[in-house]
């Protein structure tokens, strides 16, 4: 074998090492590239990540910066109020958008603050960031809080001059027409407290002989009410106080007819302009300003005219002072229910009580931070009448405003009405009952000259005597008008908020309730 074989033969046999070489540094090439891009893509990751955290950092602090303007922008006047967004940017790269929004969405009916529903509000802040100005990639965070007003005064910018005055007696009549008005004053029937009647008092002088005015059995009458009263403390007095009367309007008999009843007599000079302008109902109302907006509901559109059985008030989420219009002739009938405040602007409308066991109720304003004074808007008010019909019973705790006449019809001494607050009126006109007045004047002298014979040794009181004989006079009166106990009647401004900033404060002031990240 000659030396080129052999050499042929040798290099035939190194071939596959040097194709196994070429395998591993393929290999080695491969791994090093894997490996590469394994730490690339982990770099690239940790990158990302970092960024993510930057821009969720910048999106958290423009949300906060966001709530924090708001919260302060709440206590100015140049609020934008419920319903109305906030924005702004923090820097290049940051902005937040805030929405306010009325209520507070975990209060629920039953909890034990829902009352405060109508003074929260939402506060939603929602902060952006981005990267490197690419705002096709932005990070979002939200944040939260619910403010709560603190009620500082209520708006009284438009307290009448005499409203003070006004307060200062269960009823008073003003009779600002230069008609002057009669007051007929009847048992059995019953002023509590303080009262003012600016027309002329009649003081029992159409049911108790009406003919003979000054006949004994009137004054025994009246002089029995007080001996009873001072004897047995039982109490059946047409007046339980003094009376204040319009000077130059009276009979000169009015104050030895008061003082047979055990008050006296206060008097003032007539009024010749109505102290307080009736108001139409409002359309809206809101409680302070930059608040929800709450419309004010026709009651004879939604309850009719005659509301049997029904109970009408306040909602809490829609109606929150349970204002409403009547809309018209409004008869409320047995078992009827009404808290609020009800205008009845008609002039020629009114406000009837006409069945069993209805009720009209003043609302408590929500109370001022502070303070333990209990107010109320008026319950009622009627540009025309309010009128207790015959034969009804009713009841009203709050303040009663007529603007023409307030009428009880004539009727059964059956008629029942108590009115435990303060009526305001032009004019009274207070029918006598019908059991009184069929009573003929020889019977009344009959019944007088009977009493007079037994009295020594039977019954002692005139009152009693005619609510035991035939003609069962009741002497315990059914209509009785008492003062309000721990209220006072607030008249506001209609056309404004009903709460405003409390004097020496330039905004109004919020309480934090919660804040929190996440809507």
């Amino acid at each position: 074998m000659t030396n080129h074989s052999r050499l042929r033969i040798n290099r035939a046999k190194r071939s596959p090492r040097r194709g196994l070489a070429l395998i591993l540094i393929l290999g080695m090439l491969a791994i090093t590239i894997a490996v590469s891009y394994a730490l690339m893509r982990s770099q690239v990751q940790s990158t990302l990540l970092q960024t993510n955290s930057q821009t969720n950092s910048l999106a958290r602090q423009a949300a906060e910066a966001g709530l924090n303007r708001a919260i302060r922008k709440i206590s100015v006047d140049d609020w934008g109020g419920v319903g109305t967004t906030l924005t702004g940017n923090v820097d290049s790269q940051s902005s937040y958008s805030v929405t306010h929004t009325a209520g507070d969405a975990s209060l629920a009916p039953g909890d034990a603050n829902y009352s405060e529903l109508p003074f929260r509000v939402t506060v939603t802040s929602t902060g952006t960031a981005w990267v490197n100005d690419d705002v096709t990639l932005p990070t979002t965070h939200t944040m939260t809080a619910v403010l709560q007003l603190v009620r500082r005064a209520l708006n009284t910018t438009a307290t009448p001059a005499l409203w003070n005055s006004m307060n200062g007696y269960t009823c008073f009549q003003w009779n600002s027409s230069a008609t002057v008005w009669n007051v007929d004053v009847n048992a059995p029937i019953q002023f509590q407290g303080a009262n003012c009647f600016m027309g002329k008092l009649n003081l029992q002088k159409l049911s108790i002989d009406p003919t003979l005015t000054n006949s004994n059995s009137r004054t025994q009458y009246l002089n029995d009410l007080l001996s009873k009263y001072v004897q047995t403390g039982v109490d059946y007095r047409h007046f339980t106080s003094d009376v204040t009367l319009s000077t130059g309007r009276q009979d000169a008999s009015v104050s030895t007819d008061l003082t047979k009843l055990g008050v006296g007599k206060v008097d003032i000079a007539p009024l010749s302009a109505v102290p307080v302008t009736y108001t139409n109902a409002p359309t809206t109302y809101q409680l302070y300003a930059g608040g929800p907006t709450y419309s004010v509901p026709n009651l004879v559109g939604v309850f009719g005219s005659n509301p049997t059985g029904q109970t009408i008030g306040a909602s809490t989420a829609t109606n929150p002072l349970g204002i409403y219009q009547a809309g018209g002739t409004v008869s409320f009938k047995s078992g009827t229910n009404f808290t609020g405040v009800l205008f009845s602007d008609g002039t020629s409308d009114e406000i009837r009580l006409d069945g069993t066991g209805v009720e009209i109720n003043g609302l408590n304003l929500p109370a001022l931070s502070g303070s333990s004074t209990v107010y109320q808007l008026p319950a009622s008010m009627a540009r025309n009448n309010m009128v207790i019909k015959s034969n009804s019973s009713s009841q009203v705790q709050g303040l009663v405003m007529t603007w023409t006449n307030f009428v009880i019809d004539s009727g059964s001494q059956n008629t029942s009405f108590q009115l435990q607050g303060r009526l305001f009126s032009e004019d009274l006109d207070i029918a006598a009952r019908t059991e009184w007045t069929a009573v003929l004047a020889a019977n009344w002298l009959l019944q007088y000259n009977l009493f007079q014979i037994q009295k020594a040794t039977g019954v002692k009181y005139y009152p009693d005597w005619m609510d035991a004989s035939s003609y069962n006079l009741q002497a315990p009166p059914l209509i009785k008008f008492q003062p309000p106990s721990g209220v006072t009647y607030h008249w506001p401004n209609w056309s404004q908020p009903i709460y405003s900033k409390a004097a020496g404060d330039t905004y109004h002031r919020w309480d934090i309730v919660s804040r929190k990240d996440g809507p």
